[in-house]
């Protein structure tokens, strides 16, 4: 009798936690779907239409000015990316000279599971924490003065 009352016990909790554990990534998980939504420039535009509800009178002059203005968002947003990649391999060819090669080794581990990881998040989201034009790790000049200008486009 004891033996039952301890395993039907010890079965609620397991089921107890898996249920909590279930509920708790389906809430973060919808969280960070929400916060993709509103961050790309669709999202920011449709956030700031559904705030304003803007009048009739008003809609086409409003629509203009977000579109523009959440585009000079999204190009600085880019190029804040772009420079911290550059400043990022900048203080790698600071440090590398100095570290061993297991510390080179953990580095570019790191670096390795930072893309893996990236990748999986632009799959999952069909978003991307750096633009198109800045995804390799090399960026010349001329790239960084020319592409953002080209990034957003709002339909």
């Amino acid at each position: 009798m004891k033996t039952r009352i301890i395993l039907l016990t010890f079965v609620s909790l397991v089921v107890g936690f898996v249920i909590g554990m279930s509920v708790s990534g389906y809430l973060n998980r919808q969280k960070v779907n929400k916060w993709r939504e509103g961050s790309s420039p669709q999202g920011m535009y449709q956030k700031w239409v559904d705030l304003l509800q803007p009048r009739p009178d008003q809609a086409d002059t409003l629509e203009v000015l977000l579109k523009e203005y959440i585009r000079k968002s999204s190009v600085s947003m880019s190029k804040s990316f772009m420079e911290q990649g550059v400043l990022f391999r900048e203080m790698e060819s600071q440090i590398d000279p100095l570290l061993d090669s297991g510390q080179i080794q953990r580095k570019e581990e790191f670096k390795q599971k930072f893309r893996k990881w990236e990748k999986s998040f632009n799959k999952k989201s069909g978003d991307s924490l750096r633009p198109d034009w800045q995804k390799s790790d090399t960026v010349t000049k001329a790239e960084e003065t020319q592409k953002p200008d080209s990034v957003v486009v709002i339909e």
